[in-house]
């Protein structure tokens, strides 16, 4: 029996930071505030919502936590199926 698998979505929501900058070419925080309240609406698994910059350290270390943390429930769930 094929057995359930967890799923998160990660949102750094600096992650394009030098591109939506003020003066830059995309700074459009109304746009941004449309895209993020979409995938808050209609994206289907749990978001971890970051203030943080894809390449910040806070960001690694909170998506290694929640990868480990997962990774230890999905095996406490594979020793009780077994």
């Amino acid at each position: 029996m094929p057995r359930a698998v967890r799923s998160e979505s990660y949102c750094p929501f600096e992650v394009y930071q030098p591109l939506i900058a003020a003066g830059q070419p995309f700074h459009d925080p109304a746009a941004d505030a449309v895209l993020f309240d979409a995938l808050r609406r209609h994206v289907t698994v749990p978001i971890m919502e970051l203030d943080a910059h894809i390449n910040d350290p806070k960001f690694g270390a909170a998506a290694v936590e929640q990868l480990m943390s997962m990774i230890k429930a999905q095996s406490r769930i594979g020793d009780a199926v077994t």
